[in-house]
């Protein structure tokens, strides 16, 4: 996986679960009185949702402290290219969420 063209394993990642989302789009209409159609006024669409779960390992936990920082900072605005998909994909980083686990638990 490249984020904005880095190779995500430079930050110690390895990709658990990918889950892309199609897009929503909402269209508004008006169904006017005796009318054979309703009448389109237009339509929003919005981008889509995209929730990545990575597994990142370290040596120390100084290691992965520093790379699940610099994986969030670069996440902020990026474009993802996935291993075995040929497009691209334009994101901004709306929530994350860490789950720490040490050896042994």
């Amino acid at each position: 996986m490249l984020i904005n063209g880095i190779d995500a394993s430079t930050y110690g990642v390895t990709i658990y679960n990918r889950d892309i989302q199609p897009s929503e789009v909402v269209t508004y209409d008006d169904w006017l009185r005796n009318a054979a159609y309703p009448t389109f006024i237009g339509q929003k669409e919005y981008f889509k949702k995209i929730l990545v779960t990575f597994v990142l390992k370290g040596n120390t936990e100084q290691i992965v402290s520093e790379n699940i920082s610099g994986l969030i900072k670069l996440l902020e605005k990026c474009t993802i290219l996935f291993d075995n998909l040929s497009f691209y994909y334009d994101c901004t980083l709306t929530t994350s969420k860490i789950t720490r686990y040490s050896p042994g638990t």
